[in-house]
């Protein structure tokens, strides 16, 4: 019994300490894919794909700035192209819907996640980096 105790207690230990390297991979992937890197964007996606529940929150989030992004173009800006975008957007069922079809090879659908994703980076630095997909 005692055998079983220590096992599972190491068990937990190297868990336990594995976790924050996994945090933090998760920190960098997702601080990389905000800051424009599409690489990091499809890992955490593929991960959030895996059932890695953090993956998908972050996954979410970036989602999210790039739309917020493309929404101001579209009503503060009046820009059609953008309008256009994001009604495309929820044609599809939305973000998430668009990952799922990238991940079975439609590269329509990987085209629009990589704007939303630049206009995440757009949003993200405050403007430094313009995206021009929609202009």
């Amino acid at each position: 019994m005692k055998q079983i105790f220590l096992a599972v207690l190491t068990v937990a230990t190297v868990l336990s300490i594995s976790s924050p390297a996994r945090s933090n991979q998760l920190n960098d992937l997702y601080n990389s894919c905000y800051g424009g890197n599409t690489g990091s964007c499809e890992r955490l996606g593929r991960l959030c794909g895996q059932g890695n529940a953090r993956a998908c929150e972050y996954v979410n989030t970036v989602t999210r700035a790039g739309i917020r992004q493309i929404n101001y173009y579209c009503r503060q800006r009046n820009n059609h192209r953008a309008c256009n975008f994001l009604h495309e957007v929820d044609r599809e069922g939305g973000p998430s819907n668009l990952a799922r079809l990238c991940s079975q090879g439609d590269g329509g659908a990987c085209n629009a996640l990589r704007v939303i994703n630049c206009y995440a980076a757009e949003n993200f630095t405050r403007g430094g980096r313009k995206c021009g997909q929609l202009d």
